[in-house]
This record gives C-alpha cells, sequence and structure tokens, in this order.
C-alpha cells in the first residue's frame, strides 16, 4: 500500500476474506469475495470512513487500489479528513 487508506482497505478486505494479506492489485473475486461480502464491506466503509457506495460502484472497483483511490476522492470533495471526522451532513456520496 502506499496510503493509509489503500491499506485500511486492503486489511479489511483481509479481515473479511479470511487472508492474512491482500495486495492492493489482487482482485476482490478472485480472493473468495462475492456480493455478501462486499455488502459487508459496504458497512465496514461506513464506520471507518463515514461513507458509503452504492454496491454496483463497488463491483466496478474489484482492486484495494482502485477502491482507496475514490475514498479519497470522496472525502477531499466532501471535506471528511484523514481522522475520519465525519460530519452528520456526510453519510453518502456518489460521484
Amino acid at each position: 500500500p502506499t496510503s493509509a487508506t489503500e491499506a485500511a482497505v486492503a486489511a479489511m478486505w483481509a479481515d473479511l476474506l479470511g487472508l492474512d494479506r491482500v495486495g492492493v492489485s489482487d482482485n476482490f473475486f478472485e480472493l473468495g469475495g462475492n456480493s455478501l461480502v462486499m455488502m459487508q464491506v459496504n458497512v465496514r466503509l461506513r464506520a471507518q470512513f463515514g461513507l458509503s457506495l452504492p454496491v454496483r460502484e463497488l463491483f466496478e472497483m474489484p482492486n484495494a487500489a482502485s477502491l482507496a483511490e475514490r475514498i479519497d476522492v470522496i472525502r477531499a470533495v466532501s471535506g471528511v479528513g484523514e481522522e475520519g471526522d465525519v460530519s452528520e451532513e456526510v453519510e453518502e456520496f456518489t460521484l
């Protein structure tokens, strides 16, 4: 991982998939991920980053690097800081 967000997403996927480690370029579905696990990813995104994405969008980002990039863009645009200081107004954000 080259950023804290990439590291967090990779660690989240590893935990949910029961793996020791996930690389930022590893494909979520090739690692054993499915739609039910992807929904759990979305729950954790809300808890950890204060945002949620439509599940169909999550399917379009099959590796941790692409999901982390989307998270960082949303956080930059919406004003959600690195520390997860989520305001009440920022609950869902779709690009």
